[in-house]
């Protein structure tokens, strides 16, 4: 089962009370294959919330209330629900460093990686050079990409995604690309 942020599958709990339905999400949780999750309501806060931000490993909301505990509850509920799924801890950027995922890719004949991530500039990058260094094929889905909203990274994702990535990976897909091949 693939877990997903509920957010992304249409239900309203984000930190405004809102979603973002991205029909890539929505389509998996539709057909059973993908479970919603929503870690910050599994911690204890409610919906809506006030914003949060990591700063120094910990979590503080926009008004400096600490909900570290809140995300660390959130998380290792989402764990829980993913135990008989790999859990590859990542401690670089590049999520390739930590040598359980190669040998378990390996160990089940796993060539094709589908990326996302939400620092593209840096941890997605980082991944996709180590994938490709190991010889894995790599499927950027480029809708799944994310960065820090400042203007330089979102021009630099931008350059990533139409140029670097296309020219040198040669894979990368819009999510509906994804789905449609997932379906066939």
């Amino acid at each position: 089962m693939i877990i997903v942020s509920a957010c992304l599958a249409g239900i309203n709990c984000n930190y405004k009370g809102e979603s973002k339905p991205c029909p890539f999400v929505t389509e998996l949780v539709r057909k059973g294959k993908a479970l919603p999750v929503c870690p910050e309501q599994l911690g204890g806060l409610s919906t809506p919330r006030t914003g949060a931000e990591i700063n120094n490993g910990k979590v503080f909301t926009k008004d400096g209330k600490d909900v570290t505990a809140n995300f660390e509850k959130g998380a290792n509920e989402v764990l829980k629900l993913a135990k008989e799924d790999l859990i590859v801890e990542k401690n670089t950027y590049d999520a390739f460093t930590n040598p359980k995922l190669n040998k378990f890719l390996k160990k089940e004949r796993i060539t094709n990686i589908l990326i996302t991530g939400v620092f593209g500039e840096g941890c997605v990058q980082a991944t996709i050079n180590g994938g490709f260094s190991k010889e894995y094929n790599m499927t950027i889905i480029e809708d799944f990409i994310e960065t820090r909203d400042d203007k330089k990274s979102q021009q630099l994702l931008s350059m990533l995604k139409k140029r670097f990535w296309a020219g040198l990976y040669g894979y990368p897909k819009k999510s509906g690309e994804i789905l449609k091949e997932m379906s066939d």
